[in-house]
């Protein structure tokens, strides 16, 4: 049973909580945290890295490009390693080069300069995380200041995580996990351990624009569902899903799929509904995943609170509406109910007939145009 959740409630079914609270089931999630963490500080900023310190930075930015590679809209996946050796090949001109021909690194770091559309993408990316590794900020600077701020989390934890300076913040850090932690209970181990130390500073900060991403997948075999998440979690008109993070509510961040289907052009909707044919479920659904999949990519994932794109590449879905000044009770909360929500992807028979009514209701809404 999951010893932590006892001082915890949920809005939910309580035959659902007891069923994500069982041994076997809160054992079989895999599950790892973003936090993003900003401050005021403005020190440090200066600070050139050394050699070796320079080297580790390439090597963030390295795993952060690659980790988003095989996410690439059309990417030729017989090509990846020709992808892989251009971001191995700049990378290498780019810390021989940094701060000795800056000129340099700006013009092979320009996106306009490149006409493969994947290296044009690769770009995009590494301009942004160059712009403020080595020209705004000083990751080995917030790095300590992470260790001395949140001592004990730091004592515990530092061989589980990783921090990367956060560009999509005025000045921040985001801490992630190295690997998934198993379990529900070591999760809210992890979440207590944080938050036992946050609360006792005040240099580090939850703002606005501050988000916890949580990553969710299983331990066991299975084909992920996801229209019948999309509905389940129906994050348009749902309530409780933003139940005391309200300011993360139509945030660009945390957009809904299925507002976003909605405000499709009708021909797009007539083309959709013309492969629908309800009678047989499964085939709606071997359909409709795959173009939510591929919708999704289009619009861009980060734009979207419900990021089923990892499915394909890393067998989780991210849930990223938690953020802003959340709680410790806030943040268990939404970790067990995006959990009930993986458990219903990923077992067909669960919650079968809410689902079923779902789907049809979908698909009714969506021809009334």
């Amino acid at each position: 049973m999951i010893k932590k959740f006892i001082d915890y409630t949920i809005e939910s079914n309580i035959s659902d909580i007891n069923m994500i609270k069982s041994d076997e089931i809160s054992k079989s999630f895999t599950i790892s945290l973003e936090i993003e963490l900003e401050t005021k500080d403005k020190s440090g900023v200066d600070v050139e890295y050394s050699k070796n310190q320079k080297k580790s930075v390439i090597g963030m930015i390295s795993d952060r490009i690659n980790s988003q590679l095989l996410k690439f809209n059309n990417l030729d996946t017989s090509k990846v390693d020709k992808y892989k050796e251009f971001i191995r090949n700049l990378l290498s001109e780019i810390e021989y080069n940094i701060h000795i021909d800056d000129d340099y690194v700006e013009e092979i770091t320009d996106p306009s300069e490149y006409s493969d559309e994947i290296e044009y993408g690769i770009v995009q990316l590494v301009e942004p995380l160059v712009n403020t590794y080595f020209y705004h900020d000083n990751i080995f600077y917030l790095k300590n200041k992470l260790k001395s701020k949140l001592p004990n989390f730091w004592r515990k934890w530092k061989d589980s995580i990783k921090y990367e300076v956060d560009n999509t913040l005025e000045r921040g850090i985001e801490i992630s996990m190295k690997t998934h932690i198993k379990g529900i209970d070591s999760t809210i181990d992890f979440i207590e351990d944080f938050y036992q130390d946050f609360e006792l500073q005040n240099y580090w900060k939850f703002r606005r624009t501050t988000g916890i991403h949580i990553n969710i997948g299983v331990n066991y075999d299975t084909k992920w569902n996801i229209i019948k998440g999309l509905l389940l979690l129906s994050d348009d008109n749902n309530k409780f899903l933003f139940k005391n993070i309200e300011t993360r509510k139509n945030l660009e961040f945390t957009q809904s799929i299925k507002k976003a289907i909605f405000d499709l052009p009708n021909e797009e909707k007539e083309k959709i509904l013309s492969k629908v044919d309800l009678h047989n479920i499964e085939e709606v659904e071997e359909y409709f995943n795959k173009y939510l999949y591929k919708l999704v990519k289009q619009l861009g994932y980060k734009n979207f609170g419900f990021n089923i794109t990892s499915i394909v590449t890393d067998n989780y879905v991210e849930f990223r509406y938690p953020g802003g000044n959340i709680t410790k009770s806030t943040l268990i909360d939404k970790l067990i109910y995006f959990c009930f929500i993986v458990y219903c992807m990923t077992n067909p028979n669960y919650k079968r007939r809410e689902y079923q009514k779902k789907i049809y209701k979908f698909f009714d809404e969506l021809s009334v145009f």
